[in-house]
């Protein structure tokens, strides 16, 4: 019910967790926070919409309107921008692969790893409080501790924008 998924995408005063409920569609979400009072929606995590493949430009501004902290989860594109072969957990399509080849040489080309890029990206609009990343082993902990205090170039993320990787453009 909206009641119910209401409750799951935002933390409330009231409920700020409710684990067994699944995520609505991000069209229902952008719907809820424009026709709900003011201050309903302290926060929001979304999963899968803020990363290098998929940013959902039209969320950031509503909650930047909203002032709703953004806590961004699945930055690595569900794997595929660490390595991964799967892109939502399912095959990746081919425009989908471009793009990210394209992320890649253009790390290459700022000398900074592309997962750097990638947990970085969503630190770049106003409204993203928190990136949330999962990890599996010791050693993925310590490499998403150095992907966040490599130094990435703003001229990367100018250049993400020229070469219309961005919808866009990210400031410091």
């Amino acid at each position: 019910s909206l009641s119910l998924c209401l409750m799951f995408v935002c933390c409330t005063r009231n409920q700020p967790f409710l684990p067994h409920l699944p995520p609505p569609p991000l069209n229902l979400l952008r719907q809820w926070i424009e026709c709900m009072p003011e201050g309903t929606f302290n926060n929001i995590m979304a999963a899968n919409v803020i990363n290098l493949i998929d940013h959902d430009v039209d969320l950031l501004r509503l909650c930047n309107t909203h002032n709703i902290r953004v806590h961004a989860a699945a930055v690595f594109a569900t794997g595929l921008l660490v390595g991964g072969s799967k892109y939502r957990y399912g095959k990746v399509p081919p425009e989908v692969q471009q793009r990210v080849v394209q992320w890649q040489r253009l790390a290459e080309r700022h000398g900074v790893p592309l997962p750097a890029v990638a947990v970085q990206f969503p630190l770049r609009f106003a409204c993203v409080e928190f990136v949330a990343l999962g990890c599996h082993t010791p050693e993925q902990v310590q490499a998403n501790r150095q992907h966040f205090t490599t130094v990435v170039p703003m001229q990367l993320w100018a250049d993400a924008y020229q070469q219309k990787l961005l919808k866009v453009p990210v400031h410091e």
